[in-house]
This record gives C-alpha cells, sequence and structure tokens, in this order.
C-alpha cells in the first residue's frame, strides 16, 4: 500500500522499474493477467456458516468462510480509480480506499456496483482494516496525517490521538487492528527512520498512541500471527520482510528477518500470512504477487498493492481495481 513521496523513494521506484529473473513457480500459472470474472461468478463464496451443511463445515476457514479450491486469479471489480488498502469486515464486506478520490467503497463480490461508504475530504487513505465492524484508515499526507475511525456508512471520520508529546505523523501506510491488543500502524515519515505505532483502546471508543518500534528504514505492509504472536513488517526500501516479537505488553522486540529481496529493485508493498505460515508478498513495481515459501508467481497485474483473505481466496488492490486469487488455502488466524 505505497504511495512514494520523497527522494529517496522515487529513486527506489525509478529502480524498482528493473525486473529480476523470476523464481521458477511451482503453481500451473495463470494464463496472463487475471481474467475478469464471469456473470455473478468471482470465484468467491458468500455462503456463511450458518447456510453449510455440517458435513462441510470442515471446508471452513476460522472467518467462517470456505476454503475453496485452487484458481485463477480474477478481476473481481474494475474500478475507475486505483484503490489501494484493503480490509475484510467479519460479516464478509470487504472495503477499499481510493486515495486519488479521498474515497472508501465497500466492494461487492456479485459484480454489483460498489458503494461509497465514507468520503474523507482533505485526506489522503491507503492502508485499511475492520475491528467489529468498525474500518480503521490511514492518511499519509506528509502533514497532519493521521488515523481514521469509521464507525458506520456516511458516518463522520474520527481521528485517533496523537502520539503524547510527540510530533504527529508523517506518511503513515500499513495498519493491522488485532482484538484486545491493539491497532499497529506502519509511520514511513519518508526516511530511513520510521516506526511502528500502537493505539491501544483504553474506553470503547478511546485510544492512547504510542511507539512500538523505531528505527525502522520505510515500514509499509503489515501482518499479525496471532498464535506465534509475532507481527511482520515490509520493509520497501530494503526490499526485505521482518517479523517482530509482539511482548505481552503489546511491545515489539527483536525483529528476525523472514524474507529478502533485491533492496530497492523490489519495492515490495502489501504482505499477507496463510494458516501455514508462508508469506504472500505484493511486488509493485514487477506487477506480481508471490509466495516465498516456494518462491511461486501465484498473480500477475499493474502495480499489486495491499493483500487480504477472504475464506481461502486472496484479495489483492491492483493499478485496475479489485482481484482475487482463489488459494484453496485460509489466512493465518489473528
Amino acid at each position: 500500500m505505497t504511495r512514494i513521496c520523497g527522494g529517496i523513494v522515487l529513486i527506489a521506484l525509478s529502480l524498482g522499474a528493473c525486473s529480476r529473473e523470476e523464481a521458477p513457480s511451482n503453481e500451473a500459472p495463470d494464463s496472463g493477467a487475471p481474467s475478469a470474472p464471469s456473470e455473478n461468478d468471482a470465484g468467491i463464496s458468500d455462503e456463511r456458516d450458518a447456510n453449510i451443511p455440517d458435513a462441510d463445515r470442515v471446508d471452513l476457514c476460522p472467518d467462517g468462510f470456505p476454503r475453496g479450491t485452487p484458481g485463477n486469479a480474477r478481476l473481481v471489480a474494475k474500478l475507475a480509480s486505483p484503490p489501494e488498502g484493503i480490509a475484510v469486515c467479519p460479516n464478509g464486506d470487504v472495503f477499499v480506499s481510493i486515495p486519488d478520490e479521498a474515497k472508501i467503497l465497500r466492494v461487492p463480490l456479485d459484480g454489483n456496483a460498489p458503494e461509497l461508504w465514507a468520503t474523507l475530504a482533505g485526506r489522503q487513505p491507503l492502508g485499511m482494516d475492520c475491528l467489529d465492524g468498525t474500518l480503521f484508515v490511514v492518511d499519509f499526507r506528509s502533514n497532519d496525517a493521521a488515523v481514521l475511525r469509521i464507525a458506520a456508512k456516511g458516518a463522520q471520520a474520527e481521528a485517533l490521538p496523537p502520539i503524547e508529546g510527540g510530533t504527529g505523523y508523517s506518511a503513515l501506510n500499513g495498519i493491522v487492528a488485532i482484538k484486545g491488543r491493539g491497532i499497529y500502524v506502519s509511520d514511513a515519515s519518508n526516511t530511513p527512520f520510521g516506526r511502528i505505532v500502537l493505539f491501544t483502546e483504553t474506553a470503547p471508543g478511546k485510544y492512547v498512541a504510542s511507539v512500538a518500534k523505531s528505527g525502522i528504514a520505510f515500514p509499509n505492509g503489515l501482518a499479525f500471527d496471532s498464535k506465534a504472536e509475532t507481527l511482520d513488517v515490509a520493509l520497501t526500501l530494503q526490499s526485505q520482510v521482518l517479523a517482530f516479537t509482539a511482548d505481552a505488553d503489546a511491545g515489539l522486540g527483536t525483529g528476525k528477518v523472514t524474507w529478502s529481496g533485491v533492496p530497492l529493485v523490489d519495492s515490495i508493498d502489501g504482505i499477507a500470512i496463510d494458516e501455514h505460515k508462508a508469506l504472500y508478498v505484493a511486488h509493485n513495481p514487477q506487477g506480481y504477487v508471490g509466495r516465498t515459501s516456494d518462491d511461486s508467481k501465484l498473480a500477475t497485474m499493474k502495480e499489486p498493492k495491499s493483500l487480504a483473505f477472504r475464506g481461502g481466496v486472496l484479495l489483492i488492490t491492483g493499478a485496475e481495481g479489485l482481484y482475487g486469487k482463489p488459494l484453496g488455502i485460509c489466512g493465518v488466524e489473528r
């Protein structure tokens, strides 16, 4: 979910246009770019557990949606402006952020037109997540950036507080909301000295902000594993993913490198983790989403950005809209 500002990162993107030799895929490749869905078929099931026979419940993911079977990536919804962030709510609703229009859209998966959910005038919404039906959206603006809370359709967006005694936020990018723990946000600051900020809910709708980790070079996409209690952080400039232990007090401990690419060239963006702990990475300049455990290239598209699981389908935002890649694998339990 990268939005680039500042000289250092502009250099990274220009270099990122150069491709490196791709590792061979261990999965049957898609036939070129993702195909458009057939009528009322995005490769994603809307069945919830209440509608599924007991005998078939073994095929449900922890989020209540079917695991399904592997298939080709498809363009689920073609959008007029490029989306960036993506959020999947517990009821299965899918939302995307449109930074160029300062809007949040709810995207039906049945082919119907997207629904305007919120307008964030003067903001530049990027990363998104959903917690208990409430949307949390980060604003990338270089000055006066904020984390925004949207409780319902058309509701006024509420800005979460700054760090007490701090200097505010700059270039907020990735976000992951974890029930009972808090909301982690990557604050890139357009410098090599970015940080991870944690928002802890002290009372319903009331939050306190603190620095969970500092000195991280351009942190971007985030993913959380509740069982391992680790927060994975994509570093765009270094083209690495680090897994930080999330301590009991919600602070972040030592980071361990779980994947490395070519610095500056890969310029990775969003990440996701599946139930087998495999890592998925959006290679934005190269135009593909890969799985690091087997070096497979799962889907190709222009400028893949953010990733999120819904059942056994990996959802992806790209330059043309929202894509779905049926994997037959669930996302990691959060």
